[in-house]
């Protein structure tokens, strides 16, 4: 009897445990350590999949000014310059396993809406993906925002 229960757990078990699993994040661009220009739009290509369902997807890109690894948030920018920061969930890809995003949509201002214009320099490009268990991957990149020279 006690083995019996045992094993009705372990098949019980076996079966939730492979609602959990994370969606997957592959063929991610931009690649580690690509530079970005200020004044032009971001190429981002990559694949999610999901043993079930995906839900949605992130990209967060934000400065790196500090080296921090996502303890902190610091900032440089002053009255005349300040760091580019993008946020945008999408959820297009909803009930897919898997879907391949492609987009040019991201834009770089030379400039933001007070007039201040963007710093180059470190920054960090993060993709998050949320599948429909609630279950998340996280991949992200180290670029450079650089201007055209």
């Amino acid at each position: 009897m006690m083995a019996a229960a045992i094993s009705l757990g372990l098949v019980i078990y076996s079966c939730e445990s492979g609602d959990n699993e994370k969606p997957v994040i592959s063929n991610f661009e931009p690649l580690e350590g690509d530079t970005l220009i200020i004044g032009k739009n971001v190429h981002l290509e990559c694949t999610l999949t999901d043993n079930e369902k995906l839900a949605s997807y992130k990209i967060d890109i934000h400065n790196n000014f500090d080296n921090h690894e996502h303890k902190s948030a610091n900032t440089k920018s002053d009255e005349h310059s300040i760091a580019f920061s993008f946020s945008k969930e999408w959820t297009d890809i909803a009930g897919q396993k898997e879907a391949n995003v492609h987009h040019d949509e991201i834009s770089i201002p030379m400039v933001d809406d007070k007039g201040r214009t963007i710093s180059g320099g470190k920054y960090h490009f993060v993709i998050y993906c949320l599948d429909a268990a609630g279950n998340q991957a996280v991949a992200s990149r180290n670029v450079i925002i650089a201007e055209i020279k």
